[in-house]
């Protein structure tokens, strides 16, 4: 049986009150939205001491977990690392609109944030398997050199 639009939307509207909106406007730095029973949205919202270029300076990893990432608005980059060591090793990646970006385990990472930008993010809720690590000053160099282009 056929049911215009409509109606879908009239015998919906008893159960939106359950429904969270959460506005992403406002936001700064990196904060959580939203956290569920094993996984969590954020969002990177440029800060330049959180996420601009001036705050690349250390690798994330989370070793049993994959991280995806969600281009908003402005502009962002990931910046990835096998080990997060040698300076040679290293690949700076342009986010992209109406893309996902999905870091896997184990995979250093980092993210950069041009002013005016937000990224949403994915992840684990449980984040004690996820460590840092210091940016070689080489890399921090090369990634900078790359963005002023």
């Amino acid at each position: 049986m056929y049911t215009p639009f409509g109606a879908l939307i009239l015998e919906t509207e008893v159960g939106a009150e359950k429904m969270e909106k959460i506005s992403l406007t406002q936001r700064s730095g990196f904060e959580v939205i939203h956290n569920s029973v094993n996984w969590r949205i954020a969002v990177h919202a440029y800060e330049e001491a959180v996420n601009g270029i001036t705050a690349f300076t250390e690798w994330g990893v989370h070793e049993d977990s994959q991280e995806a990432f969600i281009l908003l608005e402005g502009e962002a980059w990931l910046v990835l690392s096998e080990v997060g060591e040698d300076p040679k090793d290293y690949q700076l990646h342009r986010l992209e609109k109406e893309s996902v970006f999905v870091v896997q385990k184990k995979e250093y990472h980092s993210i950069i944030l041009a002013p005016d930008s937000q990224v949403l993010i994915m992840e684990n809720l449980d984040m004690s398997n996820s460590g840092k690590k210091p940016v070689d000053p080489k890399v921090i160099q090369a990634v900078k050199k790359s963005l002023k282009k």
